[in-house]
C-alpha cells in the first residue's frame, strides 16, 4: 500500500514540475522525468526493504508458530530422541554381548568365585581361620623329650593285656577304636566258660563243636577295661555305633569270642615327648618274637600314639593313634580296597 502511494506521489511530482519548467524554461520535462524515475526507484527499493524489513521483524504468525514453537511429533520424537533401534542398540547401545559380558563385565567366574570371593573352603577354614585343633595346639607347645628310662616304663605299659590292642587300629577319638582288636583276646579280663555256657553258644551260632578256644566276656568287665583306658563307658560306644564285634548274650550278660590269641603283642616305646598339658605322644614299634637282625624286613608294625592323663585319675587314657608302618597298614589298605 505505501508502495502504491509512493508511485502516485512521485507522479504527481513529476507532472507537477513538468509544468512549471515549460512554463519557466528550465530543462526539458524528459530530463526530469528520467531523473524523477531514477529517485523513484531508489525510493521504491528503499520502500521494499522496508517492507521486507517489517515482515522480518514481525512475529511469527499464529500458524508458524505452532509449527516452530509446538514439540516434534511423537514419530520424529522416536526418530531423533530415542538413542538406537533394536538392533542398534545391541550393536552400539549395549556394553557387550553376553560372551563379551561373561569375559568382562562380570566380576568372576563361579570357579573364580570360589577362589578369590568367597573365604575359604572347609579345608581351608580348618588350616588357616580356625584355631587349631587340640593335637594340634599340643604339638606346637613346648614340648619334653622322654629319657630312655621312662620310655622303658612307657613300652611296659602298652605291652599290657588290656592296652596293646588300642594300638591295632587308627582313629582320631578313641570312640572309634576298632573293639575287635581290643578284646581279640580277652584284654586281660576273658574268662574260661562252663561247659554250659559253651553247649549255649555253639547252638546259637550254629556250630557243633568248638574249632578255637571260646572265651567270654562279662559286659561289666569290657566296661571297666574301657573307661579305664578312653575315659569312656561301654554304652557311650554302642551309642556311638561301635559295639564289640562277638556274639553278645543276653541270658549270660556277655561277648562270646572263639578265636586264638593271633594278636597278641609286645610293644617297644622308641620315643616319645611329653607336653605342659600332661598329654603324651610316643612312638613304638612292634617287638617282633625273634631276636634276629632280618626278621623283621618291614613287618613289624609302627605306631604313634597320643596318651592324656584322666582328669577323675582313673589312669591314662588313649586318646589317638596313627599306624604308621608294617602289616597292620597292609591290612587297612586292603579293606579300603
Amino acid at each position: 500500500m505505501k508502495k502504491r502511494v509512493s508511485i502516485w506521489l512521485c507522479l504527481l511530482l513529476t507532472l507537477g514540475l513538468s509544468a512549471c519548467a515549460d512554463a519557466d524554461g528550465v530543462p526539458n520535462a524528459g530530463e526530469n522525468v528520467g531523473a524523477i524515475e531514477t529517485e523513484s526507484a531508489v525510493t521504491a527499493e528503499e520502500s521494499a526493504t522496508t517492507e521486507e524489513s517489517a515482515e522480518m521483524e514481525q512475529p511469527a504468525t499464529a500458524e508458524e508458530s505452532v509449527e516452530a514453537a509446538q514439540p516434534v511429533t511423537a514419530e520424529e520424537s522416536v526418530e531423533a530422541t530415542q538413542p538406537a533401534t533394536a538392533q542398534q542398540s545391541a550393536e552400539t547401545a549395549k556394553p557387550a554381548t553376553p560372551q563379551q559380558s561373561a569375559e568382562t563385565a562380570q566380576p568372576a567366574t563361579p570357579q573364580q568365585s570360589a577362589e578369590t570371593a568367597q573365604p575359604a573352603t572347609p579345608q581351608q577354614s580348618a588350616e588357616t581361620a580356625q584355631p587349631a585343633t587340640a593335637p594340634q595346639a599340643v604339638k606346637t607347645a613346648q614340648a619334653r623329650e622322654l629319657s630312655e628310662s621312662e620310655c622303658r616304663r612307657w613300652s611296659e605299659f602298652l605291652s599290657q593285656t588290656d592296652c596293646y590292642g588300642f594300638l591295632m587300629s587308627a582313629y582320631v577319638t578313641p570312640l572309634d577304636a576298632d573293639l575287635g582288636q581290643v578284646f581279640y583276646s580277652g584284654a586281660g579280663v576273658g574268662q574260661a566258660p562252663t561247659q554250659e555256657m559253651i553247649d549255649y553258644f555253639l547252638k546259637e551260632v550254629g556250630f557243633e563243636e568248638a574249632y578255637t578256644e571260646i572265651t567270654f566276656i562279662p559286659y561289666d568287665a569290657a566296661n571297666q577295661v574301657l573307661e579305664r583306658r578312653t575315659g569312656y563307658t561301654l554304652e557311650h560306644f554302642r551309642l556311638s555305633g561301635n559295639d564289640i564285634p562277638m556274639f553278645y548274650s543276653q541270658k549270660y550278660a556277655g561277648y562270646f569270642q572263639m578265636a586264638g590269641d593271633t594278636n597278641r603283642m609286645a610293644v617297644e616305646c622308641v620315643s616319645g615327648r611329653e607336653y605342659p598339658d600332661g598329654s603324651i605322644t610316643l612312638e613304638s614299634r612292634e617287638k617282633l618274637w625273634s631276636d634276629e637282625p632280618d626278621a623283621d624286613d618291614g613287618f613289624a608294625s609302627t605306631f604313634e600314639t597320643t596318651l592324656r592323663p584322666d582328669a577323675q585319675g582313673r589312669g591314662t587314657l588313649f586318646d589317638s593313634n596313627v599306624i604308621t608302618g608294617g602289616w597292620l597298614t597292609w591290612m587297612e589298605e586292603d579293606d579300603r580296597e
